[in-house]
């Protein structure tokens, strides 16, 4: 009997510790679940969260059927698995399909062997919300965003994603923030996954041209093809941008997935590869740049947005050539914190000191953020310097 005993209170001890871990580990799922559960703008965003909760009972109604001998533990346990399981299914019900139904506007298109994900927590949960609990973060995470900055950098993901969200095309897709979680937490950064935005013009005989572009640090929003929309549409460009994990474009596989997205443009008849510009935002110029200096006989021109400019492959007697006389666009916030106006402006002008053809502008009380804070000021700028540097109606 003693023994007995011992074995009892040995396993009740072991189930207390692994049920304390299990508190300790829930706390940030917690924490979001009721972040969501308050202040998430979409159905599924709440349904997910309340998923999350009901769920947490289980293990904690589990233990005290340990210390309890009472069978109504187990039946509630049992009952708050089946209702999270049914807000689960209500939540895939309302999850986008990830495919849209019209050719035109934005679509996902997978390349390798990676599927949409209908039942990932990032399609579960809208990226509105995913942004909106991120921006709650970004204060005790970034040593660049105070929380003053938190706050401006929410609004603008809402100004931009509840104007997204009335786009069908643009829901249906589903989000590619996935494989930024999955490269954060699992070092995996697998290639071949793009999106596709294919502006009204697609429906004419002549290809578009296009802007290739490259995402920055934590993942490809959607957010970014939204603004690029604006510019599609009035110049007629389809816009291609490949995802590659949370960014690191410097990182193996890297200009492996920039490679993929050209094979996949030289594949799709109603793009003309013969007119392409190769754009990238904020991490996404460390892709820019080595993709350039790889294969510049690709693209006709270069568009630097909020970049990392990196002086190791930039300034390098390689690049002078490939690039000499050639276009190249920066824009920047005078305010940047993160990559100050000097660090560009220093990288810049080496570059037009060795003939390379830099037009700069930079926007006065703008930070990083300023793809979302001035997306029309952007575009038009891009707009004016493709008018006046590439003549896109006209094949060179």
């Amino acid at each position: 009997m003693k023994r007995v005993a011992l074995q009892g209170g040995s396993l009740r001890g072991l189930v207390g510790f692994l049920v304390m871990m299990y508190l300790i580990l829930s706390v940030p799922a917690l924490w979001m679940a009721c972040f969501l559960v308050v202040e998430a703008e979409t159905d599924s965003g709440q349904v997910f969260a309340w998923t999350c909760l009901v769920w947490f009972g289980v293990p904690l109604l589990l233990w005290a059927r340990v210390y309890s001998k009472r069978f109504s533990l187990v039946a509630a346990a049992g009952s708050l698995f089946l209702i999270g399981l049914g807000l689960l299914c209500f939540c895939w019900i309302l999850t986008p399909s990830g495919e849209p139904e019209s050719e035109l506007g934005l679509s996902s298109v997978w390349l390798g062997t990676g599927r949409y994900q209908r039942l990932s927590p990032a399609n579960l949960v809208p990226e509105i919300d995913q942004l909106k609990l991120g921006a709650a973060v970004f204060p005790a995470l970034d040593p660049f965003i105070d929380q003053e900055q938190g706050e401006r950098v929410n609004s603008l993901f809402l100004q931009v994603y509840r104007t997204l969200r009335r786009d069908q095309s643009f829901v249906e897709v589903g989000s590619a923030l996935g494989a930024c979680y999955e490269d954060l937490f699992l070092g995996k950064r697998e290639q071949g996954h793009v999106y596709l935005y294919l502006p009204p013009q697609a429906g004419s005989e002549e290809p578009l041209p296009v802007i290739l572009f490259l995402h920055g640090s934590l993942g490809n929003f959607k957010g970014y093809l939204w603004v690029w929309k604006q510019f599609a549409d009035q110049h007629g460009f389809a816009i291609v941008a490949p995802s590659f994990g949370a960014g690191n474009w410097y990182l193996p596989g890297g200009m492996e997935a920039v490679e993929a997205a050209w094979n996949f443009c030289e594949q799709d008849s109603r793009l003309d590869t013969s007119r392409m510009i190769l754009a990238g935002l904020s991490n996404g110029g460390t892709g820019l740049s080595r993709a350039a200096l790889r294969d510049p006989e690709r693209y006709q021109g270069l568009i630097f947005l909020s970049p990392v400019m990196e002086d190791s492959v930039l300034n390098q007697p390689a690049f002078y050539r490939a690039w000499r006389d050639r276009p190249i666009l920066v824009i920047s916030g005078q305010e940047d914190r993160r990559i100050p106006r000097a660090r560009i402006q220093e990288v810049a002008s080496a570059l037009e000191s060795e003939g390379v053809d830099v037009q700069s502008a930079y926007l006065a009380n703008e930070d990083h953020f300023l793809l979302f804070s001035q997306p029309e000021q952007c575009m038009q700028l891009v707009g004016e310097w493709v008018q006046e540097q590439l003549n896109p109606h006209v094949k060179h």
